[in-house]
Parts: structure tokens; C-alpha cells; sequence
């Protein structure tokens, strides 16, 4: 299991890639060495390594305000 910041650009952060993971808020726990590409412009298809990258990396979206419905509401 390796862990990454959400804004390190390999394969685990990548919305592309198919391999098991564990997203949290400030980071993203590979859980699988090893996944599969799911970015057509990529390596589609081919299997990769979780500190892998490439050009057409695409991160998940980044939580800028903290204080949203259900959690840490300011009402």
C-alpha cells in the first residue's frame, strides 16, 4: 500500500485509473500496485503502476471550503 497527496500526479490520483484505492480528504491510500488506465488518450487499457504518470493525468477535485452540508456546517 502506497499513500499519495491528492495533487501528486501518478496513477493512483488519477480519476483514469482502475486500480483498488481508498480516497480521504487530503489523500489517496493505493491499495493495489498494480491497475488498469482508463483515459482513452492515455495508456488505455494497459496495466500500470500506482507511481506510474503521464501527460493526460486528471486529479479528483479539490474540497477548497471545509464547511459544507452534514460537515463542520457554520450554522
Amino acid at each position: 500500500m502506497s499513500t499519495y497527496g491528492k495533487q501528486e500526479k501518478v496513477c493512483a490520483t488519477c480519476i483514469y485509473w482502475k486500480g483498488k484505492r481508498g480516497v480521504e480528504f487530503e489523500y489517496i491510500e493505493a491499495r493495489d500496485e498494480q491497475g488498469k488506465c482508463g483515459c482513452d488518450d492515455g495508456f488505455c487499457d494497459i496495466n500500470t503502476m500506482d507511481a506510474c504518470s503521464c501527460s493526460d493525468w486528471k486529479g479528483f477535485p479539490v474540497v477548497k471550503n471545509q464547511y459544507f452540508y452534514g460537515i463542520g456546517s457554520m450554522q
